[in-house]
């Protein structure tokens, strides 16, 4: 099995509290051990307030993108068939 790298570059929740604002974002990469884009890797993150959970589909450029968040803490999984899942 390949196994794969998440890349999280969350912003997120911490700065949207910072600014003021009232929701966030959450945007990634997720790489091969190699260090290439992982494509069609099935992200989701959920969390207290956000039970059932949002799912994002990478594309060719491994790049994942949740918008609107409210103030939390998340948790993200990514999984693919070809691959071990990382939690």
């Amino acid at each position: 099995m390949k196994r794969f790298i998440i890349w999280s570059f969350c912003a997120l929740i911490l700065s949207a509290w910072a600014y003021g604002q009232d929701r966030g974002n959450v945007d990634g990469l997720v790489q091969l051990s190699d260090r290439r884009p992982a494509e069609n890797v099935l992200v989701k993150i959920s969390g207290d307030l956000l039970p059932a959970g949002r799912t994002f589909t990478t594309g060719r450029d491994g790049q994942f993108r949740f918008r609107g968040l409210l103030p939390g803490k998340y948790a993200i999984e990514a999984t693919h068939t070809e691959m071990a899942s990382l939690n």
